[in-house]
């Protein structure tokens, strides 16, 4: 009897563990001050948004033959947040992790650091300091407000400016992903385009020099120049382009 009851709990528990491996990852943080979120995801995509809530949301769904043995690490301390999948053995290339995170639409700031391999970024929606960095995978924002620092090897990124703002600073690199931005028609922005040797774009009212060995560069001042808008790539394609 006592050895049916322990190999029963025994069962138990390593139904328990499975449950736990496959389980999705769900978690709340406060909005405290000088929040502080990083997801280091070289295993999918990364999909931000804005929402009428109070916390911060996330979401990490595993799947793939593989799943079971990834796990999610927190590692949080005080107001910053790493989130990141670790896996036990080699992992199968079909298995994924894709990250959601739902951000309270507040005025107050939020900084995040969003990193990923071949996975695609999208943010939507956004207010505060955003620091992006992808090695192979798209990237796309729409409507973030405040500071953005975009840095991609070879993949392409997307920018939709939704109005003018103060004093922000956008800035936007690639080795040989293109990066397309575009802006309402009366952006009030220093503007400042490189391209060494891809194609270079733009209708709003700025200079465009093209030098020796194909390198393209345009600049100026739009308005009262408060925002900060830097677009360059080495051999991609750049453009600034109104609404």
């Amino acid at each position: 009897m006592i050895r049916k009851t322990a190999f029963g709990l025994i069962c138990i528990l390593a139904v328990g563990v499975h449950l736990r491996a496959t389980q999705d990852f769900e978690r709340s943080y406060d909005l405290v001050p000088g929040r502080h979120i990083t997801i280091d995801n070289k295993m999918g995509d990364i999909k931000v948004a804005g929402y009428d809530g109070k916390d911060i949301k996330v979401v990490a769904r595993k799947e793939g033959p593989d799943q079971d043995e990834i796990e999610i690490v927190d590692k949080t301390f005080g107001p910053r947040v790493l989130l990141f999948p670790k896996f036990s053995k080699f992992k199968s290339t079909k298995t994924k992790v894709n990250f959601e995170v739902k951000i309270p639409e507040t005025k107050t700031p939020i900084f995040m650091e969003l990193k990923s391999g071949s996975g695609k970024i999208e943010v939507r929606d956004f207010n505060g300091w955003l620091a992006v960095d992808s090695s192979r995978g798209t990237a796309s924002f729409v409507n973030v407000k405040g500071h953005l620092y975009a840095r991609s090897i070879s993949g392409s990124m997307d920018a939709e400016i939704s109005q003018s703002q103060g004093r922000s600073q956008m800035r936007f690199d690639s080795m040989s992903g293109d990066i397309k931005v575009t802006a309402p028609s009366d952006l009030e922005a220093l503007v400042a385009m490189k391209s060494m040797s891809g194609n270079l774009k733009t209708d709003f009212p700025i200079d465009i020099h093209q030098r020796r060995y194909g390198e393209h560069t345009a600049g100026g001042k739009l308005g009262s120049g408060m925002q900060m808008i830097h677009i360059s790539s080495v051999s991609g394609s750049v453009s600034l382009l109104k609404k």
